[in-house]
């Protein structure tokens, strides 16, 4: 059987489909499906970025959840009050014995708007929206965001359709996708392949041809090249302004790390020196990547000599958290 979210209305001047057209985004409703005694069904394909689902958005002008069959596939409650009218609003609490029985996951409690001057006062209807496990939205607020908040809340007919994309359908199909990027990532990947362009007329190292030898994470390059590396990690590819790493250039790696260990903080030398302790891909690697910044921002307080061994460090500390092989092993 399909899935249900079910819709109704408290009020007479706002029938109980009115929600489901502007969900369906339609003039007027297509015709219904009779599913059962008072109760309407309108198909709705649910299409995200990452599934797709096919559901039915129910709606009905009486208090019932119908029979078994029915209540069993409910997994989404909107109802609709007036905030103006104190009795609309003790209607949709009327809702809740029928709620408790089927414990829908979605339950959004709509208005078109309140504040401290409706009969119903905004902090009541959201008040009873934490105890019942409801959400309050609001389809024209009469508060507006601050347009300059990172993060606006969304309001409307649009949050409906945003609670109803997130949750988890049972028949729902994903979309088939390599790999999810936030805007960051696709950036700093970018950045990345037009580096590796301008390079490309360049003789390649040995290590550099072989993958397993590589730090595939871009994130993390994009990090290294914060702190002066412009390289990825490897056991001789270019760490730091195009410098090798001390062990190609005939340096020993005991010199480098007394000589980062002179200007390191306690925290940070301890931390290199247990990150090739520790599982590859483990606690050291998170540990690192966290400290990131507050490096970055040590590396740019040093004189460029002794910023490029910090940053060597750092590269050849997150190489050994990886899981990669000590190429400067006694030399």
């Amino acid at each position: 059987m399909s899935s249900f979210a079910l819709f109704t209305s408290c009020c007479s001047e706002f029938p109980s489909g009115e929600l489901i057209r502007q969900i369906l985004n339609v003039d007027d409703l297509p015709s219904a499906d009779p599913l059962i005694e008072n109760i309407f069904g309108y198909d709705w394909h649910v299409d995200t970025k990452y599934y797709t689902a096919e559901t039915k958005l129910c709606c009905t002008s009486r208090r019932t959840i119908g029979d078994e069959s029915f209540a069993e596939n409910v997994h989404a409650f909107i109802v609709y009050f007036n905030a103006e009218e104190s009795k609309t609003f003790d209607l949709a609490k009327s809702w809740l014995p029928y709620l408790k029985q089927i414990k829908p996951a979605v339950q959004i409690l709509v208005c078109k708007s309140c504040s401290e001057n409706t009969c119903v006062k905004k902090v009541t209807a959201q008040e009873w929206c934490i105890d019942n496990n409801f959400e309050l939205v609001e389809l024209c607020p009469l508060e507006e965001s601050d347009c300059e908040d990172d993060f606006q809340e969304t309001t409307g007919t649009k949050r409906i359709i945003q609670a109803l994309h997130a949750y988890t359908w049972p028949d729902l199909i994903m979309k088939e996708r390599p790999s999810f990027r936030s805007p960051y990532m696709t950036e700093l990947m970018k950045e990345e392949s037009s580096r590796k362009s301008h390079e490309s007329e360049k003789p390649l190292d040995r290590d550099a041809e072989e993958p397993n030898n590589r730090l595939g994470d871009t994130a993390v390059n994009g990090e290294l090249e914060g702190l002066g590396c412009n390289g990825v990690v490897s056991g001789t590819t270019d760490l730091c302004s195009g410098d090798t790493p001390a062990a190609a250039t005939g340096k020993s790696k005991k010199t480098s790390v007394n000589v980062i260990d002179s200007m390191l903080p306690f925290e940070d030398a301890a931390l290199f020196e247990a990150v090739g302790a520790d599982d590859p891909g483990g606690e050291s690697f998170e540990k690192l990547f966290a400290n990131f910044r507050l490096m970055k921002e040590k590396a740019e307080s040093l004189p460029l000599e002794e910023r490029k061994i910090y940053a060597e460090q750092v590269a050849t500390s997150f190489w050994q958290a990886i899981g990669g092989e000590d190429s400067d092993e006694d030399t």
